[in-house]
């Protein structure tokens, strides 16, 4: 059963916000989480839940937790924080603690392939049903997200999922998955993450690479896809075209203010000696440190880091920063000495997709995340050729 509940927190993943979209029904119990917290309740009734082991990981992400939501607690107490925002924040982090226990004890390789076929099928139905309303009802939304409630976050959940496909397609030779990766593409692009597009043109170009005997089949395959894309996208971008606006070169060289975030996130964490003020509560602090002369958008709204790392390092301190970069340096260290087998080169490109998406999302409130976290911690995935 708790098997079966899985693959269904895998299919409804992608489909999060499916609800509130489809029925208008806006509820903290989303699909996915009601399955996840389901296979949980299932592992601790079956006597082999003892057998299930706490890794360091997990250990060390609970540290971080902990010590963020003491932190966030402490300064709300004396006035100087968001009880809401550590609710919120705490939730997300909670799902992602309970998303690494369950996935890091999975052992079975056809089970951790079914789950991820799931995780697939439901992207592919969000990214059906964004199209759709993209191309049809473009007044609803000018990015296309799916069924996510951000459209960055469909955009890196393709990313994550491409070394996957990738690998797929390179050792069963499945049309399916190749129409999947090409097809996901093309939605990353009409999503208008600039961070996700760039990190999805290295995947495509490293997958061509490594399909290609030769320079020349190298370039005439991007020849080729290039003519496609244009072909299928001249269309659709003839219906819905205000995207476009976010790959203009003014926008990318203001960062949308993001420059503005690190220099106000940076001066918080001066004043607070980087020691955290808790879960989700630079928020709180946003618009007070923020620079008068600053990108107009940010200063209209308490956003939030925009940034995993500057996450960490702020909300959650300097020891949290360094116990996440620690972990990104063990699992590097371990896929490097292993780089003459094929699963450490599938192993390193999640790992840069990883830190290349932390730069400008912050992961503790995305569930995609911690699928990733949990798969690098044990290595088991990438341990069955």
């Amino acid at each position: 059963m708790k098997e079966k509940l899985l693959c269904l927190f895998a299919l409804f993943l992608p489909l999060e916000q499916i609800l509130f979209y489809l029925f208008d029904i806006d509820t903290i119990l989303k699909p996915y989480r009601f399955f996840l917290v389901l296979a949980l309740i299932f592992t601790f009734l079956d006597k082999s839940f003892l057998k299930n082991k706490l890794n360091n990981v997990f250990k060390s992400f609970f540290f971080i937790f902990t010590y963020g939501f003491l932190m966030g607690f402490f300064r709300i107490a004396l006035g100087k924080g968001s009880l809401d925002y550590l609710t919120n924040g705490s939730i997300h982090f909670l799902l992602g603690l309970i998303i690494i226990y369950l996935l890091s004890n999975i052992t079975n390789k056809k089970l951790l392939y079914k789950i991820f076929n799931y995780f697939i099928i439901g992207l592919l139905i969000s990214s059906i049903y964004g199209l759709f309303i993209f191309i049809f009802s473009p007044g609803q939304t000018y990015r296309l997200k799916g069924f996510f409630n951000n459209p960055n976050h469909i955009a890196f959940t393709i990313n994550f999922i491409s070394p996957f496909l990738i690998y797929n397609i390179k050792n069963k030779k499945n049309i399916l998955y190749i129409i999947s990766f090409l097809f996901l593409t093309m939605i990353v692009v009409l999503s208008g993450s600039r961070t996700g597009m760039l990190i999805q043109i290295l995947i495509f170009i490293y997958s061509i690479i490594i399909f290609s005997r030769n320079i020349f089949n190298i370039i005439k395959t991007i020849f080729i896809t290039f003519i496609s894309y244009y072909f299928i996208l001249t269309p659709i971008l003839g219906l819905n075209n205000r995207f476009l606006d976010r790959y203009e070169f003014d926008n990318l060289k203001e960062g949308a203010g993001r420059w503005d975030i690190i220099d106000a996130a940076m001066s918080l964490g001066f004043d607070t000696f980087f020691m955290g003020v808790g879960i989700g509560q630079y928020r709180f602090y946003h618009l007070d440190y923020l620079s008068s002369n600053a990108y107009s958008t940010v200063l209209d709204f308490e956003l939030s880091t925009h940034n995993h790392f500057l996450d960490l390092l702020i909300n959650f301190g300097f020891i949290s920063f360094f116990i996440f970069s620690f972990f990104l340096i063990k699992v590097f260290s371990f896929l490097f000495k292993n780089r003459k087998k094929e699963f450490s080169k599938f192993g390193l490109m999640i790992l840069c997709i990883l830190i290349l998406s932390s730069f400008s999302q912050e992961m503790l409130i995305f569930p995609a995340f911690w699928i990733v976290i949990s798969l690098l911690s044990t290595y088991n995935f990438f341990s069955y050729d």
